[in-house]
């Protein structure tokens, strides 16, 4: 029972219980998953002053890759000892090349299964261009262990590295595997090809988000399922997704443009998460039905009232839709756009009877700053549409703009509080007009 619950913590937790208990010396070889996250031991700006106290990055940066180096060149470093997870999330940059293709080296040599590179700070910061470091695919050749072991990864998630298009040839190339690729291209001045149709991996789940214009996509995939693609613009040469039955995509213009490479593939998709960005059509009722879809996701930044009937339409469009979920993580302009919501039916006109368009929803979830989401006349409309709703979950989570490490910490307690208290009192008000039993869940 001891072994298990030291196993389960995380390398921070383990390292402050090492202090107290020698007997950890001989329990590093139980552990199968290291997660070097600086946020873990440095949550928030206080307490990163407190360690550091004028220091600047460069002496983080160094404080971190001795950290890593302890953990790894330590008891960690015994032969025969197999790591299954390994995840590097720091701010860290070309300046490091050297040290970061040696930490490469290390789990190939332990037979890694899941690899994870987050090269910014926890509070969001990365390099930009020639100072963002490259992963190449020397460093895997230059592992003592040679390439026997990559064969072994199943998921690899990339963000704030740059990597070329002979390097994505690469990974498919040899990590026949491969169930799982994340990347974030950020910052960089170019972007890579990336071809999925080539090579005889087994890859089932894709997320790329990219700051670059012009990334070439080719996605033609047997295996795959989910599809995650946030970006200026997504134009993929080919697409056959043939098993793909969760799509979700972010674009900066023109969102139903960027789906018509999925058009015949979208009537089997059972999961839609769309962030689009403001205009004043979005055509959404251009979109074919959606037969299958059991769940939809709007992540917006705009009040969508605006667009209430376009919404209610494509929402109509998903005959066993389930569960929805708004997402606004920004402050919206309410007062503008509460008084109409075009689109959104009272009662019909023959019987005077109310008109329900969503007899399958059965669970709602609002995003954000929820107090002035319930004031919004498109989440009003979905929720009285929805007969036989069973569950209303508010997610109080901080939204962007109170995120900064640098803000005043009472300023912030003080709105988040004020932010939590609206909702609740909006909450009682909302719970007075649901069907009997309900619920309203308010997360915190």
């Amino acid at each position: 029972m001891e072994k298990r619950r030291r196993c389960s913590l995380t390398v921070a937790e383990a390292l402050r219980t090492s202090v107290l208990s020698q007997r950890w010396q001989n329990m590093w070889h139980s552990i199968v998953c290291l997660d070097f996250n600086s946020s873990t031991v440095l949550p928030l700006e206080s307490l990163d002053d407190l360690l550091f106290n004028d220091y600047s990055p460069k002496h983080k940066q160094d404080w971190y890759i001795s950290w890593v180096n302890k953990v790894l060149e330590g008891s960690l470093a015994s032969p025969g000892q197999d790591l299954k997870e390994l995840k590097i999330h720091h701010l860290l940059n070309a300046c490091h090349q050297h040290q970061i293709d040696k930490w490469i080296h290390f789990p190939m040599a332990k037979r890694i299964e899941s690899l994870h590179f987050e090269l910014r700070s926890y509070t969001g910061k990365f390099s930009y261009g020639v100072d963002q470091y490259q992963l190449c695919e020397e460093a895997w050749f230059n592992s003592p262990t040679g390439l026997s072991n990559i064969r072994c990864l199943k998921s690899l998630t990339l963000s704030c590295v740059k990597f070329t298009t002979q390097f994505m040839n690469f990974i498919f190339t040899n990590c026949s595997l491969l169930e799982l690729l994340s990347i974030e291209y950020l910052g960089a001045q170019t972007g890579p090809e990336i071809s999925v149709s080539s090579y005889p991996v087994h890859l089932k789940r894709l997320r790329i988000c990219s700051t670059y214009d012009n990334m070439l996509l080719n996605l033609c995939a047997p295996n795959l399922t989910s599809f995650e693609y946030r970006g200026p613009r997504l134009s993929p040469d080919k697409v056959d997704v043939p098993k793909l039955v969760d799509l979700s995509v972010g674009l900066s213009r023109h969102i139903l443009k960027h789906l018509k490479p999925f058009w015949s593939r979208l009537s089997q998709l059972e999961s839609l998460e769309l962030q689009p960005h403001w205009e004043r059509t979005l055509k959404l009722n251009h979109i074919p039905k959606l037969y299958k879809l059991k769940r939809l996701t709007l992540h917006l930044g705009w009040d969508p009232s605006a667009l209430c009937s376009e919404f209610i339409q494509f929402m109509k469009a998903c005959p066993l839709l389930e569960n929805f979920i708004l997402k606004m993580v920004v402050n919206c302009s309410v007062p503008r756009l509460r008084t109409a919501a075009a689109g959104c039916p009272s009662k019909d006109e023959q019987g005077g009877q109310k008109q329900h368009l969503f007899q399958c929803l059965k669970t709602v979830e609002f995003v954000g700053i929820c107090d002035e989401i319930l004031d919004m006349m498109f989440p009003k409309c979905v929720i009285s549409n929805a007969p036989h709703i069973e569950k209303i979950v508010l997610n109080t989570q901080r939204p962007s703009k109170y995120k900064s490490y640098r803000s005043s910490v009472p300023e912030v307690i003080e709105t988040i509080a004020r932010k939590i208290k609206s909702t609740e009192h909006k909450a009682k008000k909302l719970q007075k007009r649901l069907p009997v039993g309900t619920t309203v869940v308010i997360i915190r």
